[in-house]
């Protein structure tokens, strides 16, 4: 990832808190010259340094996993486009996009059926505001489990891009949080928080 040096983010904290408020994330993986590229939600184990995951066993991703390929996920936080109306002198600036991404680099990992069974409770308390009770041992929904494998990623490398105009003069920023607040308020706070 092309990083210049103002935009370079190194914050564990805000790294996890990015992929934990945005958690549905790009893989991409390589074999024998092959690229796998999957969409899917992940879980961020920050107290293993890992990111946990499940595709279906159909997916081709699970031949990577299974002979444990290197993985990057990507993650993208709040996203928006920048008009130079905003800034200070708009006549000699053009349009851009500020944006914060996470990259993490790791090995795909299978996991036991245990640690898959604990990965789905905890996407399921997670995200499920219904807390309805699920009984993985109805019939039906264990021949679903049948069909999907868990796995994980020991982070190895992690990477962050904060593009959330640092490069621009302090009215130039403050014009473009006074616009995003009007119309894209994560952005609009991340770039307050930076």
């Amino acid at each position: 990832m092309y990083q210049p040096k103002s935009f370079i983010e190194s914050d564990q904290d805000k790294l996890y808190s990015l992929i934990e408020n945005y958690p549905f994330a790009t893989l991409i993986s390589k074999k024998d010259g092959e690229i796998e590229i999957s969409h899917l939600p992940l879980l961020l184990d920050r107290e293993n340094g890992q990111l946990l995951g499940h595709i279906a066993r159909a997916n081709p991703l699970l031949e990577y996993i299974l002979t444990g390929q290197l993985a990057t996920a990507i993650f993208h936080g709040p996203h928006g486009y920048i008009s130079p109306a905003w800034y200070q002198d708009p006549t000699d600036n053009v349009p851009t996009w500020n944006y914060a991404v996470v990259h993490i680099e790791g090995k795909l990992i299978a996991t036991t059926e245990a640690e898959l069974m604990k990965l789905l409770d905890q996407l399921y308390l997670l995200h499920d505001k219904s807390k309805m009770p699920i009984n993985w041992q109805n019939p039906k929904i264990s021949a679903k489990l049948n069909g999907i494998a868990g796995f994980k990623i020991k982070i190895e490398k992690m990477t962050g891009k904060y593009k959330l105009s640092q490069n621009r003069s302090f009215e130039d920023r403050r014009g473009v949080i006074r616009n995003l607040n009007k119309n894209n308020s994560e952005l609009c706070d991340i770039m307050n928080n930076c």
